[in-house]
């Protein structure tokens, strides 16, 4: 469990231990490259910084993903994508919205759902859920059980028009 000041409040983050020997190796490399770059060195506060004291670039980490995602055969994604597949799942699990929201960093879950949120993944949750309401809803008919193929039904709508 890690203290970490985020966003104008202190933020509790659990983290594995892999994750502590990271964060640690981070700090002696900071520590290096501002005794080293005395006065071009910007202490920014950074743990993970340029050997300047810079945020990276955005640009950093580009390489890489690229490789891992070629190594693993995984689709050619940007990087950004992983945010909206993030909140997808989360959502898919039951999160609410507004706590997605506040993990992304957004104000309010409108932008959450409108930007990030997959809307054609969650109908296809959702169509599992609608079949109880669909059966008490439609009329039975002497179809078979099994046939609930509704895109072969035909309705004559001659006596209607």
């Amino acid at each position: 469990l890690g203290e970490f000041w985020l966003r104008n409040e202190w933020v509790n983050i659990h983290f594995s231990y892999e994750w502590y020997e990271a964060i640690l190796k981070q700090r002696k490399y900071y520590q290096a490259c501002k005794s080293r770059r005395k006065t071009a060195f910007q202490d920014l506060g950074y743990v993970c910084c340029s050997s300047y004291g810079r945020p990276r670039s955005k640009n950093y980490h580009y390489e890489h993903f690229k490789q891992l995602l070629k190594e693993l055969d995984l689709p050619d994604v940007r990087w950004h994508d992983l945010r909206g597949t993030c909140a997808t799942l989360l959502l898919m699990q039951g999160i609410s919205p507004k706590a997605i929201a506040k993990n992304l960093g957004h104000l309010t879950e409108i932008v959450t759902v409108d930007n990030y949120i997959d809307k054609s993944k969650l109908s296809v949750i959702k169509l599992d859920k609608l079949d109880s309401f669909i059966d008490s809803v439609v009329p039975k008919t002497n179809c078979e059980e099994e046939d609930k193929d509704f895109s072969k039904v035909i309705i004559d709508v001659s006596e209607f028009l």
